[in-house]
């Protein structure tokens, strides 16, 4: 090698190193923060499920907010907010996403918050992101708007208070007094999403882990984490209305999810001295799911999945692509 490629060579690494701290620290840098809140809420941010006990709780992309008998009030980076109401499951994500075709290519900057049941209230921020409201079936184009939302396990809701939003998916335009319908319930539907449960199974865990300070409590709390995880982006792949752009960054990120639960699974193996194996690769059953033990919500009844309501305004709206 010459001295001139001895040169180069030096300074692709350099460059290379420099490119790898600077996207780590892009990575490590909160999205928002959790300003106030009220009661039960958990955040789970990577392998770790936490309950919020201070505001200031930063938020960081992928991270997932789920409430029990609380409320969460969020401030993103560009002044957006969001209320996320009592019994609520919303993961958070942002992510530079490219469409078109060949020189015809763009690239915005797009935040996508899921609501894979319950309800929230969302204030579009100053920047130029584009905002999307999902939930399992539905995606909402926010349009300079505040809009509140929501997912009931059958059916998305929207209630567009100033602005507008372009839906694809099934989705029905309500009122005000649908909504309060509609969050009367959802400690009923919340009990009954796979979600939902599965994230306050991991959070019994942990706390278990927390009390024991055994290694296979602590293992096992990493395990059911982030299996509450890959099936929140299992389910939103689900959605037959989530736009190519969007389903690519998603799987990314199933994909590490996939790849640090298998880890965790070895982990707690080597501990119980069990066999690595099938379960690394089994899916997850969503319908074992329905019987997971619920920390916060407990009904003594059973309740449908859908929202009677005597309003005549509320209408199914027309689909189009987001």
């Amino acid at each position: 090698m010459n001295r001139r490629s001895g040169t180069a060579l030096v300074l692709s690494l350099l460059c290379l190193g420099l490119f790898a701290v600077v996207s780590s620290t892009q990575a490590a840098t909160p999205i928002a923060k959790m300003t106030q809140f009220k009661g039960e809420v958990l955040i789970v941010s990577g392998a770790q499920v936490l309950k919020v006990t201070r505001a200031g709780q930063p938020i960081y992309d992928g991270d997932s907010v789920q409430t029990g008998n609380g409320e969460a009030h969020l401030t993103f980076d560009d002044g957006a907010t969001m209320i996320v109401r009592p019994y609520t499951n919303t993961l958070i994500q942002e992510a530079e996403e490219q469409r078109g075709w060949f020189l015809f290519k763009t690239k915005d900057w797009v935040r996508r918050i899921t609501c894979q049941v319950g309800n929230l209230l969302f204030k579009s921020g100053a920047s130029g992101k584009k905002n999307y409201l999902q939930s399992p079936t539905s995606v909402c184009g926010l349009r300079g708007s505040v809009s509140e939302f929501g997912y009931n396990n059958v059916m998305t809701y929207i209630r567009e208070i100033e602005g507008g939003a372009d839906l694809a998916g099934p989705v029905q335009r309500v009122t005000e007094d649908f909504f309060k319908n509609l969050q009367a319930e959802a400690q009923s539907f919340a009990g009954q999403n796979p979600v939902y449960n599965r994230l306050n199974d991991a959070y019994n865990r942990t706390v278990q882990a927390e009390k024991t300070g055994t290694a296979l409590d602590q293992a096992g709390a990493k395990v059911a984490t982030l299996e509450a995880v890959k099936l929140s982006m299992e389910s939103i792949l689900t959605n037959p209305n989530l736009p190519p752009e969007a389903r690519e960054t998603l799987n990314a990120a199933l994909q590490k999810v996939t790849s640090d639960l298998r880890d965790a699974q070895d982990e707690l193996s080597s501990i119980t001295g069990q066999p690595k194996a099938m379960e690394t690769t089994t899916p997850v059953s969503t319908e074992a799911l329905t019987t997971t033990t619920v920390l916060w919500t407990t009904t003594t009844t059973t309740t449908t999945t859908s929202v009677t309501t005597t309003t005549t305004t509320s209408q199914v709206s027309p689909t189009s692509n987001p």
